[in-house]
């Protein structure tokens, strides 16, 4: 009698079993016809297919991180590298990093240091702040001097020769 109760029990237990494997295989094979994979029929060779393919995907994914964490670095390194060391040093000074655009960083940071000047307490403290204010003014007035400056010497040659063309032709 107890062997008749142990081999029902593992019939019960291998049917059982069974149930499991075949909702796990139908998993699989939902899986794979959600991807457009057709089913092998074989429960092995279905699950190897589906491994293999959600690998490549996690590989591909973990790629296009990669790709474009490297892309954003080189981005940002562009960016710092076309702003002058010492517009850098002086926005650090100010507590501010360069977004690559002078003017947007002259107003940032001119707009904090004024705050700044405004509210400080000692004289040491209005000074220091009243020098950066001079540092951030001398730079932008020195950078956008130049392009002005050139612009000019261009409209000056440019009537000078209209000039010359008027008294040498008449």
């Amino acid at each position: 009698m107890s062997i008749d109760s142990v081999s029902t029990s593992s019939a019960s237990g291998s049917s059982y079993g069974m149930s499991i494997n075949d909702a796990e295989y139908e998993k699989i094979k939902k899986k794979l016809a959600a991807l457009g994979i057709s089913s092998s029929g074989d429960k092995a060779t279905d699950k190897a297919k589906l491994e293999k393919f959600e690998n490549e995907m996690k590989a591909q994914q973990e790629k296009e991180t990669q790709e474009k964490s490297e892309t954003e670095k080189a981005q940002s390194a562009a960016g710092s590298a076309s702003v002058p060391a010492e517009w850098q040093t002086i926005l650090a000074q100010v507590g501010i990093s360069s977004t690559g655009d002078i003017e947007t960083d002259y107003n940032k940071a001119l707009s904090i240091v004024q705050e700044k000047l405004a509210t400080a307490q000692t004289e040491s403290d209005k000074e220091k702040y009243r020098s950066l204010k001079n540092q951030l003014d001398a730079f932008v007035s020195q950078n956008s001097a130049a392009p002005a400056a050139a612009n000019t010497a261009k409209v000056g040659s440019s009537s000078l020769a209209d000039l010359n063309k008027l008294l040498l032709l008449g």
